[in-house]
């Protein structure tokens, strides 16, 4: 007799009360040909068959190797890329060797042209400081030129104003012919003096030599009378007097170099026409009847 509904509903439920008997009449109906047919025919059943053989994890995997190889590629992309910036990086680092080395050679000659420089400027140094020596040689030999020129200077009119200066009297400088004789005359009383008369007490030597009755002034003259000028008027005078003559020693000028040269004129009794200052015995001198 064919099978109805009812009768299918009646395996139902005696299936769902034996399941044991479900896998009996499974492994009757699901033959190879019946369950290749309905794979075919069932995509929804293709998947949770997929599912359940090579589970989940088998399935993502073409989806993980897509992107595997997206991310391959990216990774490839960005080695590309750092290679590239490596290379121009070692680019860079040539170029700047290259530099530093241009920057060293330059630095050397540099440092080479700063040593001639450096030795050149010592040359210089050394001819200024030479040269500016030279100058305050000449300088100075041009400051003693001009002062020897204004000594003689203030010595001839020394001598030409004596007259006037002594108030009478007779003398002049050693040189003129009558004073060297008025000397000779003085000095050969004393032959055993003459022998030994040095030049810084050879009156001979003397700037001027003045004479009014018999007394005797044995000047020196400077525009600056210093301790120089007092010592050799001292000693020419006293060369004088040992050959018996009544001399007495004088300096005159236009001042005193130092303040001690009046100090040891006092002590030596020279008597002094510096400028405004001017003696006792010069006055007395001075005072003398022609």
């Amino acid at each position: 007799m064919p099978i109805t509904i009812e009768d299918l509903n009646d395996l139902k439920r005696l299936l769902e009360e034996h399941p044991d008997w479900q896998e009996t009449l499974a492994r009757v109906i699901l033959t190879p040909k019946t369950l290749f047919r309905i794979f075919k025919s069932d995509p929804e059943l293709q998947a949770i068959l997929r599912a359940v053989i090579l589970g989940e994890e088998f399935l993502e995997l073409p989806a993980l190797t897509r992107e595997a190889i997206q991310r391959i590629g990216a990774l490839e992309s960005v080695t590309s890329d750092l290679v590239q910036r490596t290379g121009a990086l070692e680019e860079t680092s040539r170029d700047t060797v290259q530099r530093l080395s241009a920057l060293e050679e330059t630095s050397r000659d540099t440092v080479q042209r700063l040593s001639v420089l450096e030795a050149e400027v010592r040359d210089l140094k050394e001819t200024s400081r030479q040269t500016i020596e030279r100058l305050d040689r000449v300088e100075a030999s041009q400051r003693g030129l001009e002062g020897r020129l204004a000594g003689d200077q203030y010595e001839k009119r020394i001598l030409r104003s004596a007259w006037r200066l002594f108030n009478g009297g007779d003398g002049g400088s050693p040189e003129d012919r009558a004073v060297a004789q008025r000397l000779r005359e003085w000095l050969s009383a004393n032959r055993a003096l003459v022998s030994r008369i040095r030049e810084e007490d050879d009156p001979y030597l003397s700037d001027l030599i003045w004479w009014k009755q018999g007394r005797v002034a044995v000047v020196e003259v400077s525009l600056k009378v210093n301790g120089a000028d007092v010592q050799r008027a001292h000693a020419r005078a006293q060369t004088l007097r040992e050959a018996g003559v009544d001399a007495f020693p004088l300096v005159m000028g236009n001042e005193w170099a130092h303040p001690e040269s009046r100090d040891l004129a006092e002590q030596l009794q020279v008597a002094w026409k510096v400028g405004d200052d001017i003696s006792q015995e010069y006055v007395e001198f001075r005072r003398m009847a022609d």
